[in-house]
């Protein structure tokens, strides 16, 4: 017969099933997972997050939200964890020192001195900084301030990204030279679920494809259902542009798409189903058929509204054309 042990003795025993092996990641780690609760709790509705750093070991996290945070207290001091309240709980089981304070019924703040045990006593700011944009773009309703004052210069960050992963693909087309003309975007909901896609197509040459998507608050490094989804509605918008136009030396093929290719996408929903050990992959048929539908319809929209960027962009794969060829990517995808 087994027996439920208590998430206390759990987490000290094995904290790195929780936070990652790599011992100088554990921070950051605990700190976002500690945002994504905060968010759970709240709603997803508009919430107020401070992170003031007072040494390698410790900080003060501040939670704003929209509605009372006493039962919140409550259940992270007696340990009733919950799929919203684990990592706060985990903060608290991993500290020689920790306070809880209500500063009124809506603030709910937290002093931690990490156990040093199992905490590197070494925190990148720069690190942690670039975990908190990528929360807030992914969290468009989310503001964040980060606070360093562990040094004699005092580092201060305000972030909020309402347009969503939009500031993500900005940052991704930084050091492109040109752009090109092509351009499709969506941000809205289906059946539910929020979408948000930027593909874009660099102007200047560089081949290789820069692909990031994500599901919630998860990074799918080897695509999946998403981006499945996108370029295969993609692929079949273009080829009905092409029948409809009736450009017979035209043959679309996926080994070209990905030439200098930009894409960004988030999806959030309830529920999904991730392969690989750390969630690399998206698996969500329903994603992929409903993304693949609207991809598709605002493909062959574009394409029909901008017939000079269509024309620019389709001769990739006109075979009539020696050029062609050199759009083509031959590793496997």
């Amino acid at each position: 017969m087994h027996t439920i042990r208590p998430l206390e003795d759990v987490v000290k025993e094995r904290p790195f099933f929780f936070l990652g092996n790599p011992i100088h990641q554990r921070v950051i780690k605990l700190i976002h997972e500690m945002m994504i609760n905060c968010i759970a709790i709240n709603g997803r509705q508009s919430c107020g997050i401070e992170i003031e750093l007072t040494g390698n070991q410790s900080f003060l996290f501040r939670f704003k939200a929209s509605q009372t945070l006493e039962h919140i207290a409550e259940e992270i001091l007696e340990h009733k964890a919950t799929e919203k309240n684990q990592y706060l709980i985990i903060g608290k089981i991993l500290c020689k020192y920790f306070n809880l304070s209500i500063e009124n019924k809506f603030h709910l703040l937290m002093s931690l001195q990490l156990d040093p045990k199992v905490f590197s006593n070494s925190l990148n700011y720069f690190k942690l900084l670039s975990a908190v944009e990528l929360f807030t773009a992914l969290n468009r309703n989310s503001e964040v301030t980060l606070m360093d004052n562990r040094g004699k210069y005092r580092q201060r960050n305000h972030l909020c990204f309402p347009e969503g992963i939009l500031h993500l693909h900005n940052r991704n087309m930084h050091d492109v030279l040109s752009i090109s003309q092509f351009e499709i975007d969506f941000d809205s909901k289906i059946k539910g679920k929020d979408y948000q896609f930027y593909l874009t197509y660099r102007g200047d040459w560089y081949p290789e494809p820069v692909i990031h998507a994500y599901a919630n608050n998860i990074s799918n490094t080897s695509g999946g259902s998403l981006i499945d989804g996108i370029i295969s509605g993609f692929i079949h918008g273009l080829e009905a542009y092409v029948a409809h136009q009736k450009l017979k030396y035209y043959k679309i093929k996926k080994t070209k798409i990905f030439n200098g290719l930009i894409l960004t996408a988030h999806v959030r929903g309830d529920k999904f189903s991730f392969g690989g050990s750390f969630k690399e992959s998206l698996e969500d048929d329903v994603v992929k058929e409903d993304v693949a539908t609207v991809m598709k319809k605002e493909t062959n929209k574009f394409l029909s509204q901008n017939q000079q960027a269509a024309i620019d962009f389709l001769s990739r794969f006109d075979e009539s054309q020696l050029g062609s060829a050199m759009f083509d990517l031959s590793q496997e995808r």
